[in-house]
């Protein structure tokens, strides 16, 4: 046809002959991302910290009232204009929050219909949250604490034993998986217990001996960052703000330089104390399902709230479990199909409720994508309203951060560090009730 048209002197000096066919829905689909990518850098989404989620089954309805074989993306341009970004509008004008939103529009009986949800930023913990660590000098009387806190939890066992010999009851545990299970759970807490109690003596040993010689321990990487001022004097207009920058791609460059030179807050000593600190407390917790008879049967569930993006993102928070689990010496399943990981010991519920929020991630040049952590127990109903409180902030490149704690750590955090950020998640009153 070419030939047939232009003289053969213009043909020769053809190099390549492209050839546009029409496009095809799953192309509009892909444009229609596009140009909804781009809808969001516009000032009112910028200004008010928009996230916008639409359903696959309204994207689907917008690109067909759009899809046009021969205008292309400009027929889906000005559809988009007119469901999508008026619908937007309005939303956003009837909305008086000053914290960031997140704008579900779904498609229900040939209609779209918008939510918006108004996030809402975890507040920082008292000062007082983390145990007072003693120094070297004090290790022997904080040490000797923490072993009076297992020897306790040791005798109530060997009472309960006593008693239930006395009365003829046999000594299980209540829980899903049969006898078998039942006493294996029994058994593990009971060694479990017998082996803090003897890595305290070891530690214990250490301390009064000059010459004994053991490695120290790594020292965590969790270093502090002030990411929201909780002076009284700050004005709530300021925090706000504050808030806000936590979506700007400059707040999170910062956060990593600051982190990059900071001081430890931890050193191996530190690292050493609330380690062990950590693990009494644990045990404790542990200790309150052993001796009210129950097992924790739950549930992490993962899941994106931005249709079609966080599957890598929703892998990494499952490594991130499965590490703080196995530390945590707690056997685990995990559906990474599903989203999920499942785990069952005494008092699991109290340890992993606080972690149920939004974890916002962090990806170079495109808006947050927001993950939310929701923890089931077992033949319990879930909740009818999920939280929308943000507890942590990722940028993929290199940090994490968490606003309870107020402490930054490298993205691949160990399971030992993150059992620091479960304990901040634990409410004071239960805090109060552990310390030993």
């Amino acid at each position: 046809a070419i030939e047939n048209h232009f003289r053969p002197e213009f043909i020769n000096r053809i190099d390549q002959v492209v050839i546009f066919h029409a496009l095809k829905f799953e192309h509009i689909l892909n444009i229609a991302h596009l140009q909804i990518r781009e809808l969001l850098q516009r000032d009112g989404f910028v200004r008010r910290t928009t996230l916008l989620n639409i359903s696959q089954e309204a994207l689907e309805w917008v690109a067909r009232r759009g899809f046009d074989a021969r205008m292309g993306g400009r027929a889906l341009r000005r559809q988009i204009e007119r469901d999508l970004t008026a619908l937007s509008a309005e939303q956003l004008i009837s909305t008086y929050s000053e914290n960031p939103i997140l704008l579900d529009i779904e498609y229900r009986s040939e209609r779209l219909y918008p939510r918006i949800t108004p996030l809402e930023f975890a507040e920082p913990l008292d000062d007082e949250w983390l145990p007072e660590l003693p120094d070297e000098k004090d290790a022997n009387r904080f040490f000797r604490r923490l072993m009076r806190a297992v020897e306790s939890i040791e005798k109530q066992i060997l009472q309960q034993e006593e008693s239930s010999q006395a009365t003829g009851r046999q000594l299980v545990v209540s829980g899903e998986q049969g006898g078998a299970q039942l006493n294996w759970q029994y058994y593990d807490f009971k060694n479990r217990v017998a082996q803090v109690k003897e890595d305290l003596n070891t530690l214990l040993l250490g301390f009064r001996d000059p010459y004994f010689r053991e490695g120290p321990a790594i020292p965590f990487r969790l270093k502090n960052s002030a990411l929201i001022p909780r002076s009284p004097k700050v004005r709530r207009a300021e925090k706000a703000s504050y808030r806000d920058r936590l979506f700007q791609q400059e707040a999170l460059l910062e956060i990593a330089e600051n982190y990059q030179f900071a001081q430890l807050t931890f050193d191996s000593m530190k690292t050493e104390f609330l380690h062990s600190y950590l693990t009494v407390v644990f045990l404790r917790l542990q200790a309150r399902g052993f001796f009210r008879n129950r097992s924790d049967q739950v549930r992490i569930q993962l899941s994106s709230c931005i249709s079609g993006l966080g599957k890598d993102q929703i892998n990494y928070l499952l490594d991130r479990y499965g590490s703080m689990l196995t530390a945590l010496e707690i056997p685990f399943q995990r559906a990474a199909k599903e989203n999920w990981i499942e785990a069952e010991y005494h008092g699991l519920y109290d340890l992993l409720r606080g972690e149920e929020g939004l974890h916002l991630f962090y990806l170079s040049h495109q808006n947050p994508i927001p993950l939310r952590v929701e923890v089931l127990l077992k033949d319990k109903q879930r909740k009818q309203t999920p939280s929308f409180r943000v507890l942590r902030i990722y940028d993929e490149g290199s940090t994490l951060s968490d606003l309870r704690t107020e402490l930054t750590n490298a993205i691949h955090i160990s399971g030992e560090e993150f059992r620091v950020l479960i304990y901040g998640g634990l409410s004071n009153d239960l805090r109060r009730e552990l310390a030993p």
